[in-house]
């Protein structure tokens, strides 16, 4: 379930990377209060006041309302002092709003356009973790079921034993109260029985172990009840068809993983080597503004004033201090590692099949020879109790006999575990395990 949240987070990274060469636009508004103004400070002898004046006076004769002003103003300029001091005069209002827009594209991007292709490939690589994911969780799944399936095996039959030998103690019991057996045939009973019972109560324990952790590994309560519907067959292992085309370690999604991660670090260095290249930038802005020495939006004298620009910015670097020497230096580096490692891993998934070929092949000739074991054991118990039944045997002998039932029974299930691991792993080798 994680990986494939982590594949639509890529793919939404992958959307919002591509919106890198849409347009873009963003809007800015503020006001500002000018509690203290900004001073402007200029030396009287250098500055001529009565310039100033004239200036004031031809705006006033284009407009009678400054009139009023330029009286004021003169007023405060002749009340100046002139001389050479340094002389502070406020300028600008109180209040200032402004209201703007700015616009933006990426009209040419060398490295933008090999990014869009890096983000394909970097969807890709999540896809094939996934894959990876499932693989892993097939393989842990399988053991985990093999696992519970043998284990209720075993402790039916421990439980049959069990019962065989209780029913043999009893008889043994009432031999002894008749004087046909001695006390120490039923104590030698009673030990093995009482054996048995502490090993079914172990067994019994390992597999509500074996449940929970097959509950565990497919996210499932493990305090919850289940069911399994499979039952063990030889015949599978037996039918378990051996690989005899040549092998592909391409076809391992490992090998493949790897080389999606090769892909991206040649994506890499061609982006620094792209990365001198100038980008091409449109960009265009419009604001309007509003100044008042009053907190008002509007006024007849105070409205608002409009500019705008448009335009194209290069942008190139000159010089950036031979950081982009290096990270193509190092990245070409990277790209060799990733050739050592596809090489090495190449080598380990031919081993690994190998490997597991041979398990396979040896755990199969095991089982089959367990299995005539367990046959003869069974043999030999129910032909030791007939004989003891029929007077002709000794408890020790159904003792012995009992003993090396269960003996055949622990190696018959160790090797049918071994074999449906050695068979799970073989389909991961051959990449075959998930469908």
């Amino acid at each position: 379930k994680n990986a494939v949240l982590d594949e639509k987070i890529t793919e939404g990274k992958v959307k919002e990377f591509r919106g890198i060469g849409l347009p873009q636009v963003k809007a800015q508004a503020g006001i500002t209060d000018n509690v203290i103004k900004q001073k402007f400070i200029f030396d009287s002898k250098t500055f001529s006041l009565p310039l100033f004046s004239d200036a004031y006076g031809a705006l006033a004769q284009l407009d009678p309302n400054f009139g009023k002003k330029l009286a004021n103003y003169n007023d405060s300029l002749n009340a100046l002092p002139k001389s050479n001091d340094i002389n502070p005069t406020e300028v600008g209002t109180r209040y200032n709003t402004s209201l703007g827009f700015t616009a933006s594209w990426l009209v040419a991007d060398a490295t933008y356009f090999l990014g869009l292709k890096a983000q394909k490939e970097l969807q890709s690589l999540m896809k094939y973790n996934t894959i990876r994911s499932k693989n892993d969780i097939a393989e842990q799944v399988s053991k985990a079921y093999y696992n519970v399936l043998i284990s209720r095996k075993r402790l039916a039959l421990l439980i049959a034993n069990t019962n065989r030998l209780e029913q043999l103690k009893n008889e043994t019991e009432a031999y002894y109260k008749q004087g046909f057996v001695e006390q120490i045939d039923v104590k030698r009973l009673q030990v093995t029985y009482n054996n048995l019972l502490t090993e079914q109560q172990k067994v019994t324990e390992l597999v509500l172990l074996t449940d929970a952790l097959l509950k565990f590994q497919i996210g499932y309560d493990v305090n919850a009840p289940i069911s399994l519907v499979d039952t063990l067959n030889q015949s599978d292992l037996q039918n378990t068809v051996l690989n005899t085309a040549p092998f592909r370690p391409e076809s391992r999604i490992e090998y493949q993983l790897l080389s999606k991660q090769k892909t991206l670090n040649q994506l890499n260095l061609k982006r620094y080597q792209l990365g001198t290249l100038p980008n091409l930038v449109a960009i265009g802005n419009y604001n309007t503004q509003h100044s008042s020495d009053k907190f008002e939006w509007y006024n007849k004298l105070n409205k608002f004033y409009n500019s705008a620009f448009i335009g194209l910015q290069l942008n190139f670097t000159i010089f950036d201090g031979l950081q982009n020497k290096y990270r193509k230096s190092y990245t070409r580096l990277e790209i060799q590692k990733n050739e050592n490692d596809l090489f090495n891993l190449k080598n380990a998934l031919s081993l690994d099949l190998l490997s597991s070929n041979i398990a396979l092949k040896n755990s199969l000739l095991a089982i089959k020879s367990q299995s005539e074991n367990l046959e003869l054991a069974t043999d030999v118990v129910r032909i030791s109790k007939i004989k003891y039944q029929q007077g002709v045997g000794s408890s020790l002998e159904v003792l012995n006999a009992e003993t090396s039932l269960k003996d055949a029974q622990t190696n018959y299930f160790s090797a049918l575990y071994d074999a449906y691991i050695a068979k799970v792993n073989y389909e991961k080798a051959m990449g075959t395990l998930v469908k």
